[in-house]
């Protein structure tokens, strides 16, 4: 669903730039010690994931929805969209 993938070095690299300046670079979350891309989130109900372009955790497909699968998302919802009843169409 997006998650972003950070190599060792990439992970050590940042956490040697924060130790040597004492503050976090931009982009630097202190939470997991790792950079994360803007627009990116830790999806915390899919144990910790960063995920690029976080839109929110979708409880029907139990994923979060970020830059991998927002099409297919959107396209679930559209699929779903001529099922479900709507109240302008019950009978009385």
């Amino acid at each position: 669903p997006g998650a972003v993938l950070l190599d060792h070095a990439a992970r050590a690299d940042a956490l040697s730039a924060f130790l040597a300046h004492g503050a976090a670079p931009h982009g630097f979350d202190q939470e997991v010690m790792c950079p994360r891309p803007p627009r990116s989130k830790l999806c915390r109900e899919s144990g910790g994931s960063c995920i690029a372009r976080f839109d929110h955790f979708c409880i029907w497909i139990n994923r979060p929805v970020g830059r991998g699968n927002h099409g297919l998302f959107l396209g679930f919802v559209a699929a779903q969209a001529p099922r479900t009843p709507h109240p302008a169409h019950r009978t009385p």
